[in-house]
Formats: C-alpha cells, sequence, structure tokens
C-alpha cells in the first residue's frame, strides 16, 4: 500500500501509472504454486505461505534471497489503487506451455478468453 500512495503523490494529476502484480486467480498460482509446490511437495502442509512458496520458486536469487512477494485477486488491485480517479485492471502473461498438455488443443480465441481471465499478471492502469 506505501508504494502505491508513494507512487501516487509523485505523479502529476493526469499522470499514469502502470503496475504489474502477480494475479492470485491465475493457472499458474493454481497449478504451480498451490497443486503442485503447495501440496504434491507439501509446502502447504509444512506451513508455507502461498507468497512463500512463490518466493522461493518464482522470485529468487543466486545468494539465496527470498523477495516479498504478493499476489492480488481483481478486487484487491482496484481496493489498492482507489486513491486514482480511474483504475483499468486487465489481465495477461499466458503461455501454452502453461495449460501442460492440454495447451496444444485449446483453439486460438479460447486461449486469448483464458489468456484474459487466468493470465498470471494484473496490469494496472492508474490515472490521477
Amino acid at each position: 500500500m506505501g508504494a502505491v500512495r508513494e507512487v501516487h503523490r509523485v505523479l502529476r494529476p493526469g499522470g499514469l501509472a502502470r503496475v504489474m502484480l502477480y494475479h492470485r486467480g491465475s493457472a499458474a498460482f493454481w497449478g504451480e504454486i498451490i497443486l503442485r509446490h503447495g501440496l504434491l511437495h507439501g509446502e502447504l502442509l509444512r506451513g508455507h505461505s502461498p507468497e512463500e512458496i512463490m518466493s522461493r520458486h518464482v522470485e529468487f536469487n543466486e545468494s539465496g534471497g527470498s523477495p516479498l512477494v504478493k499476489v492480488y485477486k481483481r478486487g484487491q488491485a482496484r481496493k489498492l489503487f482507489s486513491m486514482f480517479r480511474e483504475v483499468k485492471i486487465q489481465v495477461e502473461q499466458l503461455t501454452r506451455s502453461e495449460l501442460y498438455f492440454l495447451g496444444r488443443f485449446v483453439p486460438e480465441g479460447m486461449f486469448r478468453q483464458l489468456r484474459r481471465s487466468v493470465g498470471g499478471n494484473l496490469i494496472v492502469s492508474a490515472r490521477k
């Protein structure tokens, strides 16, 4: 929240901020983080939060650092940017490989719809 307030503070009136957030409703979050690492590898059962699991498997570095990672639903993102006068949220970032073996069978039109609903990123465009 502090980072969003700072963006709002430094942005000129009428200025546009574009921010990427991880999407809690994404196929990658539910497939890779929750199912694969969380349940099948037991990380949730060992008390790790989804955000901690993402820190280890999505946003990691070679020196062992574990950055803070958060995921958001669309409504949470909208609330986070509520101080802006205009907020637009798009879902993006899905590859066919993230759908595993099913990816090659999904028609292009359906794949575009999936990308806009279960893609990995929320792209927030917020105008001050």
